[in-house]
């Protein structure tokens, strides 16, 4: 006579799972404070990024009103964008606004300028990218 024997389906045991579970816990333990600090390292950084590019922005706009820049009597030099506003797209990002009533005036100042935002870049030990973008139109 036969006994019938339950077949094994495919799965898992409760021991199987409960081992599991308690090797990716014992993991986890390990791994949370390596990445709490991580976290905190990157916060760290992004911050000192913020400082570096208000800093150059600031610098760059009191050299320019210091140097008596030609057409700097026609052009308005805006103060920095907030802190707020300077994430776009994951990527740090700081802008200030120049305001000129003629294109020549502003061009003139620009072309000035460039000079003196070389210098502030090269005090920021090259921390800092910039790019100077021209809107014909108002703002």
């Amino acid at each position: 006579m036969q006994i019938d024997t339950p077949r094994r389906l495919g799965g898992f045991t409760l021991i199987e799972v409960m081992i599991v579970v308690a090797i990716v816990a014992i993991l986890s333990a390990i791994a949370f404070p390596s990445y709490q600090e991580s976290v905190r390292k990157s916060k760290r950084a992004d911050a000192r990024t913020q400082e570096v590019a208000q800093a150059f922005l600031q610098a760059a706009s009191e050299a320019a009103r210091a140097a008596d820049l030609p057409g700097s009597s026609q052009v308005f030099i805006f103060p920095p964008v907030p802190l707020a506003v300077q994430r776009v797209a994951n990527v740090e990002r700081a802008q200030m606004l120049l305001e000129s009533p003629q294109r020549g005036a502003l061009q003139r100042f620009l072309a000035a300028w460039q000079p003196l935002l070389q210098a502030e870049r090269a005090r920021h030990r090259g921390l800092v990218r910039w790019l100077v973008d021209v809107d014909p139109q108002g703002i």
